[in-house]
């Protein structure tokens, strides 16, 4: 029996560290820093070895369903100092669940063995039976992490949405058992599997409807950002064509002035021959901004002529030898900050219309502050950034697209605002 119990811990604690794996990414993602492990493997490694005992005594405890989240937000707080929130919640769904299926397999042991709950829970619970149970929930834990895995599905961005959810089926899961566990003395009855069933269907039906709830928020922003793309890409193909018939246009004007000049030195008319090379060399550099990034200029320049036509001013400053992401997101973001900041500049008094790009990319960090004077606070809401436009449907989307594109690189996003400015900060 002793053998039976300590392998049944040992699967315990191997579906613990499973289930958390699945959460935190940096728990088996190799290119991770070590620290960076080691801070999220401690709490999850020394929670799950408590757990692990205490199944060794009895395959389900009410108190635990409540005392282990407890012990793992301590020991996460200690050392990882994040993600705390979002592990207290997984821990209560995730142990409200599997307790849920484990109370309903020792309560059918029960009915057929005619014992009660006490007898299953502590004697015969720990059988081969439990083991097959056990190692069934292991693997589809592991079925699981490879199928995130292989889709890189942002775990802790989804822990964060099934938080609430999460914690209420723990709540649940434990006032139910609280209900049942007192009747331990009594044979096991079928009012009891009843409640078990209905309990679980209720919480299925929530994964269900949180889940579909979920994916339709999924798509709703993937087809937002479809949309948005397009609409991106659309504009900077309007511009290559404005760009190539004024370069097709200064083509053809280039042999007049060339003919012009020669005329101009022929006759010794060498101060018109100046004034027409500087008027040209003007033209020429008007609203040229160089970063070292073909792509990243074609945007920064697009959007300095409507700067220009708006007298809105504008400084950047930097140097790039190569961006950490593909070049289409990379427009897709600046295009989408950039726009937003010429539109809250535009809304200022003459004068006052300003905007400022530091962008660089050192030590294979990239970093990015845009900043744009303001007359209004923007509108927020849940985080999110709402749109003063009529058209609410086809704008206020920006923000979220460029959002959804560090997410994608795993970098960092920060706003900062008041009644006279607004402030973009990213590290990729």
């Amino acid at each position: 029996m002793d053998g039976m119990r300590l392998a049944y811990s040992a699967l315990v604690f191997l579906e613990y560290c499973a289930a958390f794996c699945v959460l935190l990414p940096e728990l088996t993602d190799g290119s991770a820093e070590g620290k960076e492990r080691a801070r999220s493997w401690i709490p999850v490694g020394g929670s799950g070895l408590l757990f692990a005992y205490n199944n060794y005594l009895c395959v389900v405890s009410a108190y635990m369903i409540l005392a282990q989240p407890a012990i793992l937000g301590l020991l996460f707080f200690l050392f990882q100092r994040r993600r705390t929130g979002t592990a207290v919640s997984w821990t209560l769904g995730y142990l409200g669940i599997v307790s849920l299926a484990k109370l309903l397999f020792l309560l059918l042991v029960g009915n057929y063995e005619r014992i009660n709950i006490i007898e299953a829970n502590s004697h015969y619970g720990h059988s081969f039976a439990l083991l097959g149970v056990e190692g069934g929930i292991v693997c589809i834990l592991l079925l699981l992490l490879l199928q995130i895995k292989r889709k890189k599905t942002d775990m802790p961005q989804i822990g964060r949405k099934l938080a609430p959810m999460l914690t209420a089926v723990g709540v649940v899961v434990f006032a139910m058992m609280l209900y049942i566990m007192p009747q331990g003395e009594q044979l096991i009855s079928r009012q009891m599997l009843a409640l078990n069933l209905c309990c679980m269907l209720v919480i299925l039906s929530m994964l269900l409807m949180y889940g579909y709830k979920l994916a339709a928020d999924t798509m709703k922003r993937e087809s937002a950002f479809l949309r948005e793309r397009t609409r991106q890409l659309g504009e900077q193909y309007r511009v290559i064509l404005t760009k190539y018939e004024e370069a097709a246009k200064m083509q053809h004007d280039a042999k007049h002035r060339r003919e012009y000049l020669l005329e101009c030195l022929e006759e010794g008319k060498t101060e018109e021959a100046r004034a027409a090379l500087r008027k040209a060399g003007e033209e020429r550099g008007k609203t040229v901004i160089w970063t070292g990034v073909r792509y990243v200029d074609f945007i920064i320049n697009s959007r300095k002529e409507e700067m220009d036509q708006w007298e809105i001013a504008f400084v950047c400053e930097g140097e790039l030898q190569s961006l950490p992401m593909e070049g289409e997101d990379a427009c897709v973001i600046l295009g989408n900050l950039l726009d937003n900041a010429i539109e809250a500049a535009k809304q200022c008094a003459e004068g006052k219309r300003r905007i400022r790009l530091n962008i660089s990319n050192r030590n294979e960090l990239f970093q990015l502050c845009l900043e744009n004077t303001s007359i209004q606070r923007p509108k927020v809401k849940e985080g999110r950034f709402y749109t003063t436009k009529e058209d609410r449907f086809a704008h206020g989307w920006g923000i979220e697209n460029v959002k959804l594109l560090v997410e994608k690189y795993q970098g960092v996003i920060l706003f900062e605002y008041d009644d006279t400015f607004f402030r973009v900060k990213m590290q990729i």
